[in-house]
């Protein structure tokens, strides 16, 4: 898990991302000012695993550029919003959850997600949410192709 975060930090600096830890109100912020990324982790995370999947979350809204504008009309916040938010999260499914690994996890572990969410110390839910990525992109066999 320290590589993951270690990777992370690579990936920002290589994409000259800007990353503090300042007093927020929430977990982090990322933005966009001048071609020049910012990312804001809330001071108070300290757990590697917490600092890891924030970053992950905020560095795939600066590698996939999603961001969206406060200023837009009402009816298309929520638009951008979801989209924006959608794009960060498949970026960060498939830097934290490659689906070679998770392939390769799914098997090993018989098919036992709960253990495969401990392979990626992560959670039941994120791996399900990883799951569904792959099959809404096609990428994920039948259970019958894996066995």
């Amino acid at each position: 898990m320290n590589n993951t975060l270690f990777n992370l930090y690579s990936i920002a600096e290589n994409k000259n991302v800007t990353i503090d830890n300042i007093v927020l109100n929430k977990k982090a912020v990322s933005l966009k000012l001048d071609n020049r990324f910012f990312i804001g982790i809330n001071k108070n995370i300290t757990e590697n695993r917490e600092v890891r999947d924030v970053l992950a979350e905020e560095l795939g809204h600066c590698c996939t550029n999603s961001f969206y504008a406060l200023n837009t009309p009402i009816e298309l916040l929520k638009l951008n919003v979801a989209k924006a938010e959608r794009k960060a999260q498949d970026w960060t499914i498939n830097v934290l959850i490659p689906l070679k690994t998770l392939l390769n996890s799914i098997k090993n572990n018989f098919g036992d997600l709960y253990k495969v969410a401990e392979d990626f110390d992560t959670n039941i839910d994120y791996v399900n949410k990883a799951i569904d990525y792959y099959k809404r992109k096609n990428l994920m066999p039948s259970y019958n192709e894996l066995f």
